[in-house]
């Protein structure tokens, strides 16, 4: 939910995420498949979250019609954070994951006290980022036959922010990026616990996990891996219904 990558391929997209979180959150979270409104949903979802009450709050989800839902924390800048909120923005991948219309259902929810994120979304073959800054709604078609990073206002300064993005456009200058080798080859380039890409911020916060979702014309490939119990690593994947 901290550091997004989109990526176009001569035949799809390559997509990956990286959960930067405290570690006690995401040590029994692995790939879960399920159901719901005719949608088959891929989705990392916590085992004792889903064992208990069927809750499925997550960052990151795709479905069967190869549209994909990022969440990251936080709106264009970091926030002030607020005693409470209503909901955990977690709700929103959840709820949008199944919908008819994705940029519909985001125009008329009522984000009313929900903590400010950004959202990276794939739909119907197009690239589009929300941003809800606690007070207003943003949209944003991007074009998607170019790369793009983004790393959580909530974690990374804008002059970090900047640096990472450098590093990104510069590294595919001369190498490319469409697998988990790659992809751990790119985040070595900059090693630093503070803000590097696989950060650990004295076990307070780190990426606990990486998730990778690779859009073909007849499928969608979902893999997970849980770097606090590689145990719970996963790959599924999704046949596309026309």
């Amino acid at each position: 939910m901290c550091t997004v990558l989109f990526i176009p391929s001569p035949s799809g997209y390559f997509l990956s995420s990286n959960r930067d979180e405290d570690p006690s959150r995401g040590i029994d979270t692995t790939l879960q498949y399920f159901s719901e409104n005719n949608y088959e949903i891929l989705s990392p979802i916590s085992l004792k979250a889903l064992n208990n009450n069927n809750n499925r709050v997550s960052w990151i989800a795709a479905n069967h019609k190869q549209s994909v839902f990022i969440l990251l924390n936080g709106g264009f800048v970091n926030h002030v954070k607020k005693p409470n909120y209503r909901a955990s923005r977690g709700t929103i991948i959840e709820d949008i994951v199944s919908q008819r219309n994705p940029l519909d259902f985001l125009k008329k929810i009522d984000l009313d006290q929900i903590e400010p994120f950004r959202l990276v979304i794939v739909f119907e073959n197009l690239l589009y980022e929300f941003i809800w800054t606690g007070n207003n709604k943003y949209f944003n078609k991007l074009p998607n036959t170019k790369p793009y990073i983004w790393s959580s206002a909530t974690l990374y300064s804008p002059d970090i922010k900047q640096y990472r993005t450098q590093l990104f456009e510069n590294y595919l200058n001369n190498h490319d990026i469409n697998n988990y080798e790659t992809l751990l080859d790119f985040f070595n380039t900059y090693i630093n616990d503070e803000n590097g890409f696989l950060l650990n911020r004295n076990n307070l916060v780190k990426t606990i996990s990486i998730s990778m979702i690779t859009i073909e014309p007849n499928s969608v490939c979902f893999e997970y891996k849980n770097l606090l119990n590689t145990s719970l690593n996963k790959t599924l994947n999704l046949p596309q219904v026309l």
